[in-house]
């Protein structure tokens, strides 16, 4: 059953909603809430915006909540399992197929587990049951909207911080490159892939960076490699490069393990061509 007359105090009804002041508005978090039930909302969105930096807008049907969603870059979505044009799970679906990076938190009268296990199933951050002391209730949601919406902005702080540092190395007139334990490319800027002659980001389909020296020397190659594994980062490795042509030139590889938490997955190393030294 539906909790359409949910409890609140007068005085927590009137009490007064700080206005953001301009220079906070990059911590404020913006919440769309939508509920079929007006007084639903209105609690809601009094409850919410008595937490600091949080301000709600609310949406009474699916339609207007997909308008909303459009017209507004909203940090979270916070809406009731049951709505009368679609339900739940099939709104979480369709809002997450628009809206990958969006967190979506699902807040219901509905005590179900079955339920709340498919949702978190589907893409929901979180499934907020909507029973026992209001207090507490939107205490526990604010809690999951702040964490939800938390790990959506360092999520998406290390996406722009990875394409920062992605176009700085592609900047770099050095090639520079990272291989798996296998020796097989997996990242290599456009330095790399100039200097070997291949199309860009054809170094890391499969390739090896055995390919990338003459036969003759691939076997100090893979001992080199081997030694980096064990964790010994080596300086300066002289080896005969081949183009993809087929042509060589001499080059030098300064060589070192790639570590996390301990572990080293890969190799990372950084190009010299040496032909006029």
């Amino acid at each position: 059953m539906r909790d359409g007359n949910l409890p609140i105090e007068n005085s927590q009804l009137k009490e007064q909603i700080k206005i953001p002041e301009p220079e906070k508005q990059n911590r404020m978090i913006r919440i769309l809430m939508v509920d079929s039930v007006p007084s639903l909302q209105e609690v809601g969105k009094i409850f919410l915006e008595r937490e600091e930096g949080f301000i709600v807008d609310t949406s009474s049907s699916v339609a207007d909540a997909l308008e909303n969603l459009e017209k507004e870059d909203y940090d979270v979505i916070v809406f009731d399992f049951y709505m009368p044009e679609m339900n739940g799970i099939d709104l979480l679906v369709k809002i997450r197929t628009t809206y990958q990076n969006l967190p979506i938190i699902i807040f219901t009268g509905m005590n179900s587990e079955e339920t709340a296990h498919e949702a978190l199933n589907r893409g929901a951050d979180f499934y907020v049951e909507r029973c026992g002391s209001p207090r507490y209730i939107f205490a526990d949601l604010s809690h999951k909207i702040r964490r939800a919406v938390r790990v959506c902005r360092a999520e998406k702080a290390l996406v722009k911080s990875q394409k920062r540092f992605l176009e700085l190395v592609n900047l770099l007139p050095l090639p520079v490159f990272e291989t798996d334990r296998n020796g097989k490319f997996t990242f290599a800027n456009k330095s790399a892939h100039q200097i070997f002659g291949y199309p860009e980001s054809d170094l890391i389909t499969g390739k090896n960076i055995m390919e990338m020296v003459i036969p003759e020397e691939r076997e100090t190659v893979a001992t080199h490699l081997d030694i980096c594994l064990n964790g010994k980062a080596l300086d300066i490795c002289e080896y005969t490069a081949q183009r993809k042509n087929g042509s060589t030139f001499p080059i030098v590889i300064h060589l070192g393990p790639i570590l996390d938490n301990g572990y080293i997955y890969g190799i990372r190393g950084a190009v010299v061509d040496i032909t006029n030294r």
